[in-house]
């Protein structure tokens, strides 16, 4: 039996639609705050190399590909994760870039390192390790302009494989 139309009204007046404001109202918040960390979050982004080995207790050095150039200077943040000591809190020692010099085999990295206080051993010659360097900064929504060709500055770039 088909329900007539004044009772159809009637109900839809009856009804306050709270739950269905409120599932609104939560998901524009939620809109909100992930608009937010699109555009305010910052990311930061590395240069890293395979290649880098501890000259002595407060230096080593580290081989960068030559696309890195425009990207490394000196006094730039460094870590330095010593193979074979990836899970131990001590494996990773920070540093700053102290010096970049152009060899044939890449762009040579010489880093300041600051080994943390009570670090139950001492770095010796010959060690190995990987090294990251911050090299920017970046919102996520900046990344996905640099991923798709453009940049936020109005720079266009190519991607290449």
């Amino acid at each position: 039996m088909a329900t007539t139309f004044s009772r159809t009204l009637r109900s839809l007046r009856a009804d306050n639609f709270k739950g269905s404001s409120w599932l609104v109202f939560l998901g524009l918040v939620a809109l909100i705050f992930w608009f937010g960390w699109f555009f305010l979050a910052q990311i930061l982004i590395y240069a890293t190399s395979q290649s880098a080995s501890v000259q002595s207790p407060t230096r080593a050095t580290a081989v960068f590909p030559l696309s890195e150039a425009a990207r490394l200077h000196p006094g730039q943040i460094a870590r330095l994760q010593l193979d074979g000591l990836e899970n131990n809190p001590y494996g990773t020692v920070t540093g700053r870039v102290s010096a970049i010099e152009q060899t044939a085999q890449g762009l040579q990295v010489s880093l300041d390192l600051q080994p943390a206080p009570g670090t139950p051993f001492q770095l010796q010659s010959a060690m190995k390790g990987a090294v990251k360097i911050e090299v920017e900064q970046a919102s996520p929504a900046a990344l996905v302009l640099r991923a798709i060709g453009f940049s936020p500055t109005g720079q266009i770039f190519t991607l290449e494989a």
